[in-house]
């Protein structure tokens, strides 16, 4: 079924409607920019642009408000907007009740750290994650954004 907002609200940008039923959902930030000519409900906003990779979700980038920035922040841990430029963070896209524009309260779409699974040979993955790894169809350095990896684990994958 489809969310009324992807009809009515902006759609140059992602709202709490691109998550599947209200539920969390994992993605990977690639960059925040500062965008001058963001162009928020008809009107030039410059804001902070948080741009993301390819998921099932969404294909639009998310304005981030001052909650948000807050957060990327910590998750970074950094305040300097410049390192952020090329960030391939995975983050938990979420909603929150917040006060709302005009008075009242609604639904806001923040971002969470993801708290990464461990990794081990129990995992159901595993397998697929080293054969993954031989064929180089990608780099260790992309399977420890999603897992906390022991050294002995990444020996077991790499070997």
């Amino acid at each position: 079924m489809t969310h009324w907002k992807t009809k009515i609200v902006d759609v140059n940008w992602i709202g709490t409607h691109v998550l599947p039923e209200g539920k969390d959902i994992v993605v990977d930030i690639i960059s925040v920019k500062w965008d001058e000519q963001a162009k928020v409900m008809g009107q030039m906003k410059p804001s902070f642009v948080a741009h993301f990779a390819k998921n099932s979700y969404f294909d639009k980038p998310m304005i981030l408000n001052k909650t948000n920035l807050k957060r990327l922040s910590k998750i970074t841990g950094t305040n300097e907007f410049e390192s952020w430029i090329d960030l391939n963070i995975t983050i938990i896209l979420c909603q929150e009740m917040d006060k709302a524009i005009g008075g009242g309260k609604d639904w806001a779409l923040r971002i969470k750290a993801y708290d990464k699974p461990i990794l081990n040979e129990k995992s159901t993955n595993f397998e697929s994650l080293k054969t993954g790894l031989k064929e180089k169809k990608f780099t260790i350095e992309k399977v420890k954004q999603r897992y906390s990896i022991s050294t002995e684990m990444e020996a077991l994958l790499n070997g």
